[in-house]
C-alpha cells in the first residue's frame, strides 16, 4: 500500500477503492472524533467511534466474533495516551487476517517530516497520512484511495545528524506527564518512540514488535505489572536477554540500583532526565557510541528573551524563579522546549487539583499502597516542572508510607502536604502566565517588518478566528487551512503557535493567542 498525502506530486492513479459501508474513527480528543463522525455520516458512511487504541481493538474483536468484516475504513490519530496510533495500526493488522484489511488512515497534528522517522515497515501497515486539521475532501480521497504518494522515507541531512536518529525506544510508563515528556525529547533527539502504559503492556509490545526495538526504558512503579517484574518476562518468558532495558526511578538510591541490575535492567537513570546522560548511555547501550551528540536539543540553550530591549520583558523573565517553581531548572531539562514545558505545565496544575481529593481518600481507606504510589508520581512529576520544594515534601512523605511507625496516623500529614501543594499551584500558574506573556513579547521582538495592507489583513483574520473560536465552530480548522497566509504578519513562531492550539482543538488556547496577537498588532 501507499502512504496518501495531501501534496499535488504526480503519480499513477492508484485502483479505485469501493465506498466504505463503515467507518471506525479513533481518537482521544471528543471534539475531533465528533467532527470526523460529522464529515463521514455526512457522504452517508456508517460511522463508529472509539477513545483509544485499546477501545478500538475490542470493538474490532467484537466484530470478528460475530464473524463480520471489522471496518472498511479506520481514521486513527497518531497522538494518543497510553496506546499511540502505530502500535494501535501494528495489533489492528495482527488481528485482521485472511483478507480482512480495513484501509487505515494516519491523522496527525505534527509536521509530516515525523513520517520520515517510521520504518518502510511500520508505513506499510497505512494506507494514507494527513495532517490536521483535515479537509473534508482530502479525508474523503484518502478514504476512497484516490490520493496521490510521495516517498516519506526520504530522510534529509538535518535528520539523520539527531544523534538516536532511528532509533527504536519503548518507553514503559504509567504517568501521562512522564510519557509526554520522554516521548517529545526522545523525539527531538531523533528517536521512533512508542509508549506502554504499565509493565504487561510493555512486555506484550516488546514480544509483538516487529521490527524489535533496540531498548526500552522501563519505570518501576507501575499498575498492573511493576517494572522489575516485566523486565524478568522479557529475560526468562521471551529469551530476550540482549535486549538493553533502562530503568527509570526517581528513586536515586544505591540499592534501587541494585535492586534494578538483579532484575535483569542493564542501566539505571533517574526521573527527571538528564538528556545528555541518556542519550550518550542510549548510544553506549545501542553500540552507537561514535555517534555525535552536540546536536540539536543538546546544545539548544535554555529559553531566554532576545533582548533587554523589550521593555518589561526581563522584570517578567526575573519573576520566574520562586521558592516554589523555578522554570529556568526545569527549561534546561527539556532541552528549552518551552511550548513542551507550557503543555505540561497546564496538565500538572489539573494534576495539583485532584491532589487533595485522591490522597483524602487513601488515607480515609488506610490504602498505604496508594499513598506510596501517589507520593512516588507527586515527587517525580514536580521534579520535572522545577517544583523542587514540593518533590522533596512528597519524597519524605514517600519514605514514611513505604515503612510507616506502628499508630501512624494516615491523615495526620496530609495537611502540611496539601498547604505546599496550593502554594504550589498558585506558584506555576504565576509562572506559566508570565513565560507566555514573556514568550509572546519576544515573538513580537523578533516580528520583521510589515506593511499596513499586511497588518490589517492580520487584524481582520485574527478577529474572525476570535470569532469562530469563541462560538466553538470547528469550521476554525477549515479556515486557517485555507487562509493561513492572511497572518504572514506574525512572526512564524506565534503562527506554528496558534496552528497547534488549532489542530489539537484547544480552542481557548487558540482563542488566547489570537487575542494576544491582536493585542499586539493595535499598539504597533
Amino acid at each position: 500500500p501507499r502512504v496518501a498525502t495531501q501534496a499535488d506530486e504526480a503519480t499513477d492513479p492508484m485502483p479505485p477503492v469501493p465506498t466504505p459501508q463503515c467507518v471506525l474513527v479513533v481518537d482521544d480528543n471528543p471534539l475531533a472524533r465528533e467532527m470526523l463522525r460529522g464529515m463521514t455520516q455526512a457522504w452517508g458512511w456508517s460511522t463508529e467511534t472509539a477513545a483509544g487504541g485499546a477501545q478500538a481493538l475490542d470493538m474490532i474483536r467484537a466484530r470478528l466474533s460475530e464473524g463480520v468484516f471489522p471496518f472498511d475504513v479506520i481514521c486513527l490519530d497518531w497522538q494518543m495516551p497510553q496506546m499511540d496510533g502505530w502500535e494501535t495500526v501494528r495489533r489492528i493488522r495482527a488481528l485482521c487476517r485472511n483478507g480482512q484489511r480495513p484501509r487505515i488512515v494516519m491523522l496527525s497534528a505534527g509536521g509530516r517530516d515525523t513520517l520520515q522517522f517510521r520504518t518502510a515497515q511500520e508505513q506499510s501497515l497505512i494506507d494514507g497520512f494527513l495532517l490536521k486539521p483535515v479537509m473534508a475532501q482530502a479525508l474523503k480521497d484518502a478514504a476512497l484511495g484516490q490520493l496521490r504518494a510521495i516517498d516519506p522515507l526520504a530522510r534529509g541531512a538535518r535528520s539523520s545528524q539527531r544523534p538516536l536518529a532511528g532509533m527504536r525506544i519503548l518507553v514503559v510508563e504509567d504517568n501521562l506527564i512522564n510519557q509526554q515528556v520522554a516521548e517529545e525529547l526522545l523525539h527531538f533527539e531523533g528517536a521512533v518512540v512508542s509508549l506502554a502504559a504499565n509493565g504487561l503492556l510493555g512486555v506484550e509490545a516488546v514480544a509483538s514488535s516487529q521490527p524489535p526495538f533496540d531498548v526500552v526504558l522501563m519505570d518501576i512503579q507501575m499498575p498492573v505489572l511493576d517494572g522489575y517484574d516485566a523486565t524478568r518476562r522479557i529475560r526468562q518468558q521471551l529469551g530476550l536477554t540482549a535486549l538493553p532495558i533502562v530503568a527509570m526511578t526517581a528513586n536515586a538510591m544505591a540499592s534501587d540500583r541494585v535492586a534494578c541490575l538483579t532484575a535483569g535492567m542493564n542501566e539505571h537513570v533517574g526521573k527527571p532526565f538528564e538528556m545528555r546522560h541518556l542519550v550518550t548511555l542510549l548510544l553506549k547501550l545501542t553500540g552507537r557510541e561514535g555517534a555525535p551528540i552536540e546536536t540539536f536539543a543538546l546544545a539548544r540553550p535554555s529559553f531566554s528573551l532576545a533582548s533587554p530591549d523589550t521593555g518589561g520583558a526581563a522584570s517578567i523573565r526575573s519573576g520566574f524563579t520562586s521558592v516554589y517553581v523555578n522554570i529556568d531548572v526545569a527549561l534546561e531539562r527539556l532541552s528549552g522546549l518551552t511550548s513542551l514545558y507550557l503543555g505540561i505545565a497546564r496538565e500538572y496544575i489539573d494534576l495539583l487539583d485532584r491532589v487533595e481529593g485522591e490522597f483524602c481518600t487513601a488515607a480515609a481507606a488506610g490504602d498505604i499502597r496508594a499513598l506510596v504510589v501517589q507520593t512516588h508520581s507527586l515527587k517525580g512529576v514536580s521534579a520535572t516542572l522545577g517544583a523542587q520544594r514540593l518533590s522533596d515534601h512528597a519524597a519524605q512523605l514517600e519514605k514514611l508510607f513505604r515503612v510507616p511507625p506502628d499508630g501512624l496516623a494516615l491523615m495526620g500529614p496530609l495537611p502540611g502536604l496539601l498547604e505546599l501543594v496550593a502554594l504550589t499551584r498558585a506558584a506555576m500558574k504565576d509562572a506559566v502566565q508570565m513565560l507566555s506573556v514573556a514568550t509572546e513579547i519576544e515573538q513580537v521582538a523578533e516580528r520583521l517588518p510589515s506593511g499596513p495592507e499586511q497588518r490589517a489583513s492580520a487584524r481582520s483574520f485574527l478577529m474572525e478566528l476570535s470569532g469562530l473560536l469563541a462560538a466553538s465552530n470547528l469550521e476554525v480548522l477549515e479556515s486557517f487551512a485555507l487562509r493561513r497566509h492572511a497572518l504572514d504578519a506574525l512572526p512564524p513562531q506565534s503562527v506554528e503557535e496558534l496552528q497547534l492550539a488549532i489542530q489539537s482543538l484547544n480552542l481557548d488556547r487558540a482563542r488566547w493567542l489570537c487575542d494576544a496577537q491582536l493585542n499586539s498588532l493595535q499598539s504597533d
